[in-house]
């Protein structure tokens, strides 16, 4: 038998092994994990990556290093405070507020709506969470979940529907009738990047980055309509509707911008207030607009006639003058602002404006919690923070760590 027979009698041997048993051989390929695209912000393209399922899947429990205030919200008895990835619950009768309870979500808040029995929260890339109070304010906890395809900034409820700003996704509206179970209405897309949203009627107000309002009849959710637009001179990082005004907290000389909206299709701007640097938050309260002015002050404003608006009052703003993430809620009398200050500490201030020419503080609180280390100890765990020292917290049940002493 020749060299050359020898060879190919192999070969035919190693073909056919394959075709045989191939049927046998373990399918790898229908165990390889699907791409994912993670959520970059302000990234152009969206980046691939190989994602390898973990052995074990890990669930959220709680937390007790808050950080980051990111919303307010208030009534006759109690106050609600909104960090990164907390809701927490104050009672407050015109007094020092007293810690009630938490709730956690596993998301990146950036602002909150009330609403009947629910908070609606805009957590970024992490969509919308429901927070249901129904039952006792007292127990708040975690009823809904919709992931919207952009970055939730901010939301907005009305007659059951929520307009979400949803970043590059645009206008997002969501029916929010059974808030376990959200679902996708409609959306407008006709924008660059959607970071302010405001409803008054069956019109919706959307801010566009690229300086326009753009205004668009929501009456029928599944097909919104651009009604108008208004392009700012300069670019607005928050807005209010009253009736028909909007209000555009801007920059600079333009500060804030008063447009007529009486007329959908042809707003106009009547009069801008001109501030030292950039609102980063708006108030409409009667006929007066509340705003940080980027200086380290609050103004007060009045808007009477919207033509004309004019200085009251100003009075320093809560973590000092250069202080981010500034989110207003006025009740009654009293102002109630968030602030984010250099040094990392978080905080919430009340203001009385009982009489707008003459403001004052009542009281601030606030949460200076960095972490450098942590060690736990039985129940308790102990943490090294940079501005805060060292903190001590009960972790027995670790959904509810209560904090115990410093």
């Amino acid at each position: 038998m020749s060299k050359k027979f020898t060879i190919l009698m192999l070969l035919l041997l190693v073909l056919c092994g394959g075709t045989l048993f191939g049927e046998r051989m373990p399918q790898f390929s229908q165990n390889i994990p699907e791409l994912f695209t993670p959520r970059v912000p302000g990234a152009g393209e969206r980046l691939k990556a190989e994602a390898v399922a973990p052995d074990v899947e890990l669930d959220f429990i709680g937390s007790c290093l808050w950080s980051q205030t990111r919303d307010v919200w208030a009534d006759d008895d109690y106050l609600f405070v909104l960090f990164y990835n907390i809701l927490v619950v104050y009672s407050y009768y015109h007094t020092e507020p007293e810690y009630l309870c938490h709730v956690y979500f596993p998301g990146a808040a950036r602002s909150f709506y009330r609403y009947g029995d629910y908070f609606y929260i805009a957590a970024g890339y992490d969509g919308l969470f429901i927070i249901d109070v129904a039952m006792t304010v007292e127990d708040p906890y975690l009823v809904g979940r919709y992931n919207t395809p952009g970055f939730a900034n901010e939301v907005v409820v009305s007659d059951e529907w929520a307009y979400i700003a949803d970043g590059d996704g645009g206008l997002q509206i969501i029916d929010v009738h059974f808030p376990q179970a959200p679902a996708y209405l409609g959306s407008y897309d006709q924008l660059h990047y959607t970071a302010n949203v405001a409803i008054n009627g069956n019109l919706a107000y959307v801010g566009d980055t690229l300086n326009s309002l753009h205004i668009v009849l929501v009456s029928e959710p599944s097909l919104p309509i651009k009604m108008g637009e208004y392009n700012s001179p300069s670019r607005f990082r928050d807005l209010a509707v009253v009736d028909t005004l909007a209000f555009l907290g801007s920059e600079f000389s333009d500060g804030l911008q008063i447009v007529d909206v009486s007329q959908a299709n042809n707003p106009v701007l009547l009069s801008n207030y001109g501030i030292p640097s950039f609102i980063i938050d708006l108030f409409i309260k009667d006929s007066l607009a509340i705003f940080p002015d980027g200086d380290g002050y609050f103004e007060i404003v009045n808007i009477a006639d919207p033509e004309n608006p004019a200085f009251i009052s100003e009075i320093f703003q809560c973590g000092g003058a250069f202080a981010s993430n500034m989110k207003l809620y006025v009740h009654d009398k009293t102002l109630f602002s968030t602030s984010i200050a250099l040094e990392g500490c978080s905080g919430v201030c009340l203001i009385g404006i009982n009489n707008p020419a003459s403001p004052s503080y009542i009281l601030d609180f606030g949460y200076c919690w960095m972490s450098a280390d942590v060690e736990v100890v039985d129940s308790l765990l102990y943490t090294a923070d940079f501005w805060g020292g060292i903190n001590i917290f009960n972790i027995k049940n670790p959904a509810y760590p209560v904090h115990r002493g410093s």
